[in-house]
């Protein structure tokens, strides 16, 4: 699951990227400046010009993307079907808790948390639509209980 996977590296890519941008800002700031009208330092083609602060922009733009992850994951596990699911992946995935811990703090065991916390993956891959042999008997009976219930 990719997104979950993205969460776990998410600092460290934020991070990098942070850093990327402070060096491509120098870089810019070492040319002239297409809004303010500077001197320029070095002489260089208009094209490579423009080309460097598109790409600042670029990284700042990545960035932004990279840090409205959480929030967007925080949505998406709120729409988990019960409390203890979101619970669950909230505290594992953005809290970044240990097992322990998250069995800890909602007063059950480790081996009951890594449960939820497995059903809750498999909701989430169904609510992805990232079905898997593991995780189609969800689909199915998500789909059925819709034909059933008419409920959609």
């Amino acid at each position: 699951m990719s997104l979950l996977k993205k969460l776990k590296k998410l600092d460290t890519l934020i991070q990098a990227k942070e850093m990327l941008y402070e060096v491509q800002m120098e870089k810019c700031k070492n040319l002239k400046s297409p809004d303010t009208g500077g001197r320029v330092q070095v002489s260089i083609d208009p094209h490579k010009l423009e080309g460097e602060w598109v790409r600042l922009a670029e990284l700042k733009r990545e960035i932004d993307e990279l840090k409205a992850i959480p929030n967007m994951a925080y949505e998406l596990f709120l729409g988990l079907s019960e409390n203890a699911l979101q619970a669950i992946m909230i505290h594992r995935h953005l809290n970044q808790l240990t097992w322990e811990e998250i069995a800890d703090r909602m007063g059950i065991s480790v081996r009951w948390a890594k449960e939820l916390g497995k059903q809750a993956e498999e909701e989430l891959a169904y609510m992805l639509g990232d079905c898997t042999p593991k995780t189609n008997w969800l689909k199915q009976s998500y789909e059925y209980e819709k034909n059933v219930t008419g409920d959609d």
